[in-house]
């Protein structure tokens, strides 16, 4: 048991260092690009990033989930049975992307218009996801290796970024440099499969029998895909690409600061899927209290501290012409708790449980609130419609969610869990604002801002974890204890 908390808190660790990484690596490369490509590039890109991610979804047919559940399970069972699902997942895989490759190659070539050189090198990314076994070994709990191959090929990205994009026309050796680095990623893992599964036989049945519960999984991911991804498409046809830039920006910064908030999601899955399925509900649950305490902390303080600092934060990260992006940052700010809270439900209680059809219909509720609203509010109030119409599509997939679950899973006792963070995030925020309306604006604004900040609320914070003897802050803890010790 000891041994299992050691390998979750290092994959922990390992996960949110990589999410750190994850945040910090665009934030380096978002003015550059703001400025150098123009909100009308940057709106094309999104533009067609959005329509090839569709095709990408397709390919990955819902595998990300099932198959890191399937080898969680597969594992337990002894190598025989680990080959033999890794085998069956991936033809599977292999099949879907085929055909996902091959769709979008005639969409590129005869309905994309005016971008059809941009949405050829798009292409990349649905070639790239022919190579996604990412949930191979996060299925294996084997996060190290993924984080360390990503940490290598993002920094490589960025030098070429900055070394080759130097203009305006330069648009398309940015999309061939995000697209490439996708790729390579992929590509990379499969350097290291041979040490851990082996291709086995398997006929066509096999293959096919994962087509069943991939496709529950793969119409939640569809869903997902759409009401995170049609706000920028429909944006992209009643808008302006200028407008879209802004929203994207907007949302980037949102995304990256999820990657944070869900970190433990991504760790806790194939945990949770083994203690579900050697019958220990109550060690599942004592995880639940643990990291949904934990997250909350972080989202609140993510989500006041972004909105807090908004103001003075966006305009000298994108510079002129993407004035927007404040009022956008602000509205969007509100998704972070939701999202870590449907996040969590889906990542230790559905997916572990199987529970997919719940998963499902919740995002498909959402998609279809979220393609309503935004043609109803982008005509009426533009990219801030569609801001608004993405808040009110994640609270519906959260009710949706969490409802059908009410009585096995009572909601009340986490919802506690908010209280504080809530009070500290208004104080936070308060005092954020406060330093920004008297020094205006500049690169020290925001620094006095985030110290001033960060320590109102993680005074609060810590406090409160500490009295709660939180699990999870506790590893962050005596990991520093150790260091401190070591030294």
């Amino acid at each position: 048991m000891a041994a299992k908390k050691s390998k979750l808190s290092i994959n922990f660790l390992y996960q949110t260092a990589y999410q750190i990484l994850t945040v910090i690596m665009p934030l380096i490369t978002a003015p550059y690009i703001a400025r150098v490509l123009g909100p009308e590039n940057n709106g094309i890109y999104t533009y067609t990033y959005a329509i090839v991610n569709y095709f990408v979804v397709f390919a990955a047919l819902g595998i990300e989930a099932y198959g890191n559940r399937l080898i969680a399970q597969a594992k337990a069972r002894g190598q025989e049975e680990l080959n033999k699902a890794f085998s069956g997942v991936y033809w599977m895989h292999f099949i879907a992307s085929g055909i996902a490759t091959v769709a979008y190659l005639l969409y590129a070539f005869i309905w994309s218009g005016n971008y059809r050189t941009i949405a050829l090198i798009q292409s990349v990314w649905v070639i790239a996801a022919i190579f996604d076994i990412n949930w191979l070994f996060f299925g294996l709990e084997e996060f190290q290796l993924t984080v360390r191959r990503n940490f290598i090929i993002k920094i490589i990205s960025v030098v070429a970024i900055f070394s080759l994009v130097r203009a305006q026309s330069d648009l398309w050796i940015y999309t061939a440099i995000m697209g490439l680095a996708a790729l390579i990623s992929r590509m990379v893992l499969w350097l290291f499969v041979k040490k851990h599964v082996a291709f086995v036989k398997v006929d066509h049945k096999e293959i096919f029998s994962h087509l069943k519960p991939l496709s529950v999984l793969f119409l939640a991911v569809i869903a997902t895909s759409i009401y995170r991804m049609i706000d920028k498409v429909m944006l992209g046809w009643y808008g302006t690409m200028v407008s879209l830039a802004s929203y994207e920006y907007a949302d980037k910064m949102i995304k990256l600061v999820i990657t944070l908030i869900t970190a433990l999601g991504t760790v806790m899955l194939p945990r949770m899927s083994s203690l579900y399925a050697e019958g220990k509900d109550d060690v599942a649950a004592k995880y639940m209290k643990s990291t949904s305490q934990f997250m909350f902390v972080m989202a609140f303080a993510l989500a006041f501290g972004l909105a807090g600092i908004s103001n003075e934060f966006m305009p000298i990260l994108l510079g002129p012409g993407y004035d927007e992006s404040v009022m956008l940052t602000k509205v969007l700010c509100i998704t972070l708790p939701i999202m870590g809270w449907n996040n969590l439900i889906r990542t230790q209680v559905l997916m572990p449980k199987e529970k997919d059809r719940i998963y499902t219909f919740a995002v498909w509720a959402g998609a279809i609130v979220n393609i309503i609203l935004n043609y109803i509010l982008i005509h009426l109030l533009g990219a801030v419609g569609a801001a608004i119409a993405t808040v009110i599509a994640y609270i519906i997939v959260g009710v949706f969610q969490t409802f059908p679950i009410r009585h096995e899973f009572p909601i009340g006792p986490y919802l506690k869990y908010t209280f504080i963070p809530i009070i500290s995030g208004i104080v936070m925020f308060i005092v954020v604002r406060f330093v920004g309306i008297l020094m205006k604006h500049g690169i020290g604004c925001i620094i006095v801002q985030v110290i001033c900040g960060a320590i109102v609320y993680l005074t609060i914070n810590i406090i409160y974890l500490l009295k709660s003897k939180n699990e999870v802050f506790d590893i962050y803890i005596n990991k520093f204890k150790t260091k401190l010790h070591l030294r």
